[in-house]
């Protein structure tokens, strides 16, 4: 294996922590290493696994693909790849923060109508969930499309001034490194529930703990969206990298919940992912563990040929919202109503 690379999100972020550990484990048992890439989040992620040399993996969101699908028709470059994205694994759950200051007055997803909410730097997975969230409970807000890094400071600007924002939008999973800071300003922050029934057709119910973060002194219910780990359809070569760093992933699933992430401790190797076409060297291979001292070599065709491979995931065209059920459904009736932007 040469050249491999893994495309996450911003430094502070989950996905890029979990690059770092995938890093150690594949360096380590294969004497490769991963090129581990900052990115500006889940559709620009799309872009540059297409397109970007020596990079085989990213992480992104599971809502992703029927956003682009339903919300970027007119992006032709992303549309002519879209069929060909595939997962090689669920991850975990992504809590979404709704971050505001103790002193501002919003108590609720309600009281951010008309407020300036930075709902994720533009191509970014915060941003396609954000515009989902939003449009399914009909809330009105003025979007400010920054990251959440640039965000925390602006929370704290005084309300008159031009740069300032109510709330900020954080999709990822917690403890985020950006909300873990013992900065004093912390302690102003709060986060906001998200307890509507409706957010739960789409996303799946999740929650903070008092001390998840030192600033947090409650419990408070929210919603969260499944992270994937997906590649482009590749042939040759990038086959083998791909299903080997999968059986890496499997194979050493202990060590990675004991030296990285805490979010490694949640991870669901093989739960489905709507809408998502599973990769077939991966479906092939990466059942097959490896042995302590293995070498990084591949599961002989034999032992591949046992392995049943899911049929593909048909792809909505022309009416897109007749044909589709559950959550690619939901999400394809928020696009049509254009409830928000």
């Amino acid at each position: 294996m040469a050249n491999l690379g893994i495309l996450t999100g911003s430094k502070t972020g989950t996905y890029f922590q979990f690059g770092n550990n995938i890093n150690t484990i594949v360096s380590k048992v294969c004497n490769t290493p991963v090129v581990v890439k900052e990115t500006g989040g889940a559709i620009d992620n799309l872009k540059k696994l297409r397109l970007e040399p020596f990079v085989q993996l990213a992480l992104t969101q599971h809502d992703v693909l029927s956003f682009v699908r339903l919300y970027r028709k007119d992006d032709k470059e992303l549309q002519e790849y879209v069929d060909r994205f595939r997962y090689v694994f669920s991850l975990y759950p992504e809590e979404i923060h709704i971050v505001v200051r103790r002193d501002s007055g919003i108590k609720s997803m309600k009281d951010l109508r008309g407020k300036r909410v930075a709902t994720g730097a533009s191509n970014s997975g915060t941003q396609v969930t954000s515009t989902l969230l939003f449009g399914m409970l009909d809330i009105p807000i003025s979007p400010v499309m920054i990251s959440p890094d640039q965000a925390l400071d602006r929370l704290f600007v005084d309300f008159f001034d031009d740069a300032s924002i109510d709330a900020f939008v954080s999709v990822a999973g917690k403890p985020t490194k950006l909300l873990s800071s013992n900065d004093a300003r912390m302690q102003q922050l709060t986060l906001l529930p998200i307890d509507d029934p409706r957010v739960f057709e789409l996303y799946k119910s999740a929650g903070f703990s008092a001390g998840d973060y030192p600033w947090l002194d409650h419990d408070v219910p929210a919603a969260a969206v499944l992270s994937a780990l997906i590649t482009y359809d590749f042939k040759g070569a990038n086959c083998d990298n791909v299903s080997m760093m999968a059986r890496q992933i499997r194979s050493n699933l202990d060590e990675l919940q004991r030296i990285g992430h805490p979010k490694w401790n949640e991870v669901k190797l093989d739960e489905p992912i709507p809408g998502w076409e599973q990769y077939k060297c991966v479906v092939a291979r990466s059942k097959v563990r490896t042995r302590p001292g293995e070498p990084c070599k591949f599961v002989d065709s034999t032992a591949a040929a046992s392995v049943t491979v899911p049929a593909p995931v048909a792809s909505p065209r022309n009416d897109p919202c007749k044909d589709l059920t559950g959550a690619e459904k939901k999400i394809c009736e928020i696009a049509n109503r254009q409830a928000y932007r």
